[in-house]
């Protein structure tokens, strides 16, 4: 078997017309780790993981998608998409205006979650230079207490409360906005 690296392919000319940076950017591999407490980046000629971007109880990273060009990492925090430019560590909040409450940029409500299976609500455009949305107004959605009978608290601190579309009621409302990977407005997708 043979093993191919930068070197081997240089000599068998297998990227004819490819120049060394781009040769360059196809060998540099990652590693990414999202735990707890942030997202960790290992790259393959390094042994020890550095963390990159960190997370907090109160402000996690949820859905850390990475560019398809690999220099930039999306993610969403505080209910707002953001990016990260792997380069300079420089993150950037990207959407504006959502409270949490009823409405969120870049995360998949409930019916694409568990009916269609769709579990992000953000996606990186071929050349990495626009990330489409959508953006999830449950304003009309009742809220619905659960119980989570394997917390270790009991009455109120074992209640969660979730918008839950009943049969037969609203469903929320869910558009698709267009933003610039590296910020700028939003173009809406009217329907």
């Amino acid at each position: 078997m043979t093993h191919f690296n930068r070197t081997t392919i240089l000599q068998n000319n297998s990227f004819h017309g490819k120049v060394p940076s781009e040769i360059d950017r196809l060998f540099h591999l990652r590693v990414i780790y999202k735990l707890p407490v942030g997202i960790y980046f290992q790259e393959f000629d390094c042994s020890k993981p550095v963390l990159k971007l960190a997370s907090t109880s109160l402000s996690p990273i949820i859905d850390p998608l990475l560019s398809l060009d690999g220099t930039m990492l999306a993610y969403v925090r505080d209910h707002e998409l953001h990016v990260i430019n792997l380069s300079d560590n420089e993150p950037r909040q990207l959407t504006f205006g959502a409270n949490g409450n009823t409405l969120t940029h870049g995360l998949a409500e409930y019916i694409a979650q568990e009916e269609m299976d769709r579990k992000n609500g953000y996606w990186w455009s071929l050349d990495s230079r626009f990330i489409a949305f959508t953006q999830v107004d449950s304003f009309e959605i009742p809220l619905f207490q659960i119980m989570h009978q394997g917390k270790s608290s009991l009455g109120a601190d074992a209640l969660d409360d979730h918008a839950y579309p009943f049969a037969g009621a609203s469903n929320v409302k869910v558009r698709l906005g267009v933003v610039p990977s590296a910020g700028g407005p939003v173009t809406w997708m009217d329907c």
